[in-house]
């Protein structure tokens, strides 16, 4: 006994390829997301500075690093996560991530000036080189402020061009470790009919 059938197969391609890039691309999104989560939670907020090959270390409220590490689309299949320039001095994280040199810029003088009492001006200067501010009440703090002043000022003309070492403190390579075998379960059901 033979049976006979006759099948017609029809393929909309055009509507395959478009649901494997919009699921590819996703899928490319949440794995960028993962990545970029797990480089930020590796910085932690602390005064001192890490131990080289550490994940650095943020000073600030706001965890400055952590907020400038994007997700940008390149292409469709292309993502590019990490410090964006223009967001934070992008050269200083490549020094972090991978070590190197580099010199000092030229910092801002302070204008030279005697303060009256009840002005703001400059008394001191912390260990980070920010210049400490307060209200002026007496003479003898009008001069200080105008020693204060001076002395920073001559600071900052010797170290200008210095050079800086920055050992390797990664935060992005690690991140990709942590994340390497996770990252194609993104992929998973990501074709849907």
């Amino acid at each position: 006994m033979a049976i006979a059938a006759k099948v017609k197969v029809k393929t909309n391609m055009p509507a395959v390829k478009k649901a494997a890039q919009t699921g590819s691309f996703n899928s490319l999104q949440h794995a960028g997301a993962a990545l970029r989560l797990t480089a930020k939670r590796s910085i932690r907020k602390n005064k001192k500075p890490s131990a080289p090959g550490k994940p650095p270390h943020t000073r600030g409220r706001g965890y400055g690093l952590a907020k400038v590490i994007a997700i940008e689309t390149e292409s469709e299949m292309a993502i590019a996560i990490g410090p964006t320039p223009g967001r934070g001095g992008s050269t200083v994280w490549d020094l972090h991530e991978f070590g190197g040199t580099t010199r000092r810029k030229a910092e801002r003088r302070l204008k030279r000036r005697t303060p009256k009492i009840g002005q703001s001006a400059p008394i001191d200067v912390d260990r980070f080189g920010k210049v400490v501010r307060a209200r002026i009440t007496t003479q003898a703090q009008a001069e200080r402020a105008a020693r204060t002043i001076d002395e920073t000022n001559a600071l900052r003309a010797d170290r200008a061009g210095e050079t800086l070492t920055y050992p390797a403190r990664p935060f992005m390579a690690p991140a990709l470790e942590k994340q390497k075998n996770r990252i194609p379960k993104h992929w998973q059901n990501s074709l849907r009919a």
